[in-house]
């Protein structure tokens, strides 16, 4: 059951903050001068709050913000609550934000050409065509594949693609 805490981002935090907790403000700072509405600021700030209490449950360290934990989050959470659309968009932007006040190192770890077109293609399929996971995991799969066969260990140019 959620306590009143998880519903209303308004209220205190019971733990005490993870590595993130200090930067939270900050965030919501730059939530509000971008326009978002408070209702979204809101929701955005319980989230960064969700995940930043997951990294101090797991002993996280800032060092430890990266993609593949926004990833673990998210499935964690799904576990619980209903996947929203932006919640990973959300934590990309946080990740960014952090990397270019160099709070952490922009140094991930070394992804090929296709791992970065098929995570970008991934974020597409999630956020602007609305695909589940199981659905989006399949198209990965099989244009993993197709890539593989069609270039080999060949440099990777979709402007070579045609029918």
């Amino acid at each position: 059951m959620q306590s009143h805490s998880d519903r209303n981002p308004c209220v205190p935090l019971k733990e005490p903050g993870g590595p993130l907790y200090s930067y939270i403000p900050e965030f919501m700072g730059s939530l509000a001068e971008r326009g978002y509405s408070n209702q979204c600021i809101a929701y955005k700030v319980h989230l960064v709050r969700a995940f930043d209490q997951w990294m101090r449950q797991r002993q996280i360290k800032m060092e430890g913000f990266t993609e593949k934990r926004i990833q673990g989050f998210i499935r964690h959470r799904a576990k619980r609550y209903s996947k929203q659309r932006g919640d990973a968009a959300t934590l990309r932007s946080l990740l960014k934000r952090l990397q270019e006040a160099n709070v952490i190192s922009h140094l991930q770890p070394r992804m090929s050409p296709l791992d970065r077109l098929q995570l970008r293609f991934a974020q597409y399929l999630t956020e602007q065509r609305g695909l589940r996971p199981k659905s989006v995991r399949q198209y990965l799969f099989h244009t993993r594949r197709f890539l593989l066969e069609r270039f080999a260990d060949g440099p990777l140019s979709l402007r070579e693609l045609n029918a």
